[in-house]
């Protein structure tokens, strides 16, 4: 949804310009991760953060990215749809139908985890579920702010929220037990409100609430599904080995440091590569691909429909090269990088294999993340689907078989062979076939008058 601002940005041709983008594209895409990853090492660092703190921050995570991520691909279609027709009122009132419905999920959600649980205070609930709605509503409100494409704004929002949970942590002298959350609940709520107010700022047409967004399961079923079936599939590996191997770090929270901050700390190293593809998915490719539908639906020359085809697939292929270039650095990266990080966290020998595995698998995991937004650009939704069913069913079996004697190991190859899969039956070349016999064939309507034999015309 930030393509154009990245153009204005790339356009000055600049290596300044491009340092800009890269770091506006950081915070579009992966800014409510890295603050919840930067605030725990810093934390610990500096102070003793407590087990609940630990728990609520990594509970909070990991379902507000499978609450709100789930909605993600349905969300970005019913926004480039309403962007296509410059319905920007309906966008406006999807906005609050949507933070609405996501504040309703992730409610009921933190009201099992932490209201439920009558072992903690009512100081602890408040925070817990404050933390775990406050993320899954600042994701959603991302995608919507990326309309506005004011990027220097959002990663402004996320700096200053930021900065003020930091300073509040190290210099507020209180004995307050819950201090180092309730300190990251006042980031996160500077933030919504930033969010919010540039939302308001720049689309802001209508006072209605709508749910258009909900209306494309009609339509496209399938956006959903990928979506949480994606989701999902990512995690599935960790909850398996919660309930094998987990301790309880609270009451209610059940985590295995081993395996959690392995997969944590390695998908750090591979945000440049998918933040760099989505670049270039959002810039080059979509120009492109804008270009030959333009060029089909005009009913242009089948010389410039093929031509147009061919800048598409240069810049397809050139993204799939920058990303895997930055995959096998970041790879590289990891394997040099695991004994100092073991002994950054003070963690035990099994950091390390754990981390290796994490490691190629979170590189596979981009991989496939990468193909699948492809896919469904071309709105093949039906393999999409197939192919994150495919990953969330072998995490699923294979993390139960295998994650005890070879932990990481179910990640890889589930992933793995999601991107196998949705390499053999995508093809694009069947594409500019199926989008030509979309067309209306343009012929004028003509009236057919049928007569007897021998009839004559009156």
């Amino acid at each position: 949804m930030a393509g154009k601002s990245f153009d204005l940005i790339f356009s000055k041709n600049t290596l300044f310009a491009d340092a800009l983008a890269f770091f506006y594209s950081i915070f579009i895409y992966f800014a409510p991760w890295l603050v919840v990853l930067f605030y725990i090492v810093w934390v610990s660092r500096w102070f003793s953060p407590s087990p609940f703190f630990l728990g609520v921050l990594t509970y909070s995570l990991i379902f507000s990215m499978i609450v709100s991520g789930g909605m993600s691909f349905l969300i970005s279609r019913f926004l480039a749809d309403s962007i296509y027709r410059k319905d920007f009122r309906r966008i406006y009132e999807s906005y609050i139908g949507a933070v609405l419905f996501v504040f309703a999920v992730s409610f009921v959600i933190g009201w099992i985890f932490f209201v439920v649980n009558d072992q903690y205070s009512t100081v602890q609930k408040v925070l817990s579920c404050y933390a775990l709605i406050g993320f899954s509503l600042v994701w959603i409100q991302m995608q919507f702010a990326s309309v506005t494409e004011r990027s220097s704004l959002i990663a402004l929002s996320f700096i200053l929220g930021f900065s003020i949970s930091i300073f509040l942590a190290r210099y507020w002298k209180t004995d307050f037990p819950e201090k180092l959350l309730l300190v990251l609940d006042v980031g996160i709520g500077l933030i919504i409100f930033a969010l919010n107010y540039l939302v308001l700022s720049y689309l802001r047409n209508s006072t209605r609430v709508g749910f258009g967004f909900l209306t494309l399961t009609r339509k496209y079923p399938q956006l959903i599904f990928v979506g949480y079936f994606y989701y999902l599939s990512i995690w599935i590996d960790n909850f398996t080995i919660w309930k094998m191997k987990g301790q309880e770090i609270s009451p209610g929270f059940f985590l295995f440091a081993e395996y959690d901050i392995p997969k944590f700390v390695a998908a750090l190293f591979f945000i440049p590569s998918l933040a760099v593809f989505n670049i270039a998915i959002e810039t080059v490719f979509r120009r492109d691909y804008k270009n030959l539908m333009i060029s089909i639906v005009n009913n242009h020359p089948l010389k410039t429909i093929r031509e147009n085809m061919m800048k598409l697939s240069i810049s397809l292929k050139q993204a799939f090269l920058n990303m895997l270039s930055l995959n096998l650095a970041a790879l590289v990266s990891c394997f040099f990088l695991a004994h100092s990080i073991k002994k950054w966290f003070n963690l035990s020998e099994n950091f390390v294999d754990i981390f290796y595995w994490h490691s190629v698998g979170v590189s596979m995991n981009i991989s496939f993340l990468s193909l699948l937004v492809v896919v469904l650009h071309f709105e093949y939704y039906g393999v999409a689907l197939e192919g994150a069913s495919l990953v969330l069913m072998l995490n699923a079996l294979l993390s139960a078989l295998t994650i005890e004697r070879f932990p990481g190991f179910s990640f890889f190859i589930s992933f793995s062979a999601g991107v196998v899969y949705l390499f053999l039956r995508f093809k694009s070349k069947d594409f500019l076939h199926e989008e030509y016999v979309k067309q209306p064939l343009g012929l004028e309507k003509s009236k057919i008058e049928v007569r007897r034999l021998g009839e004559r015309k009156r």
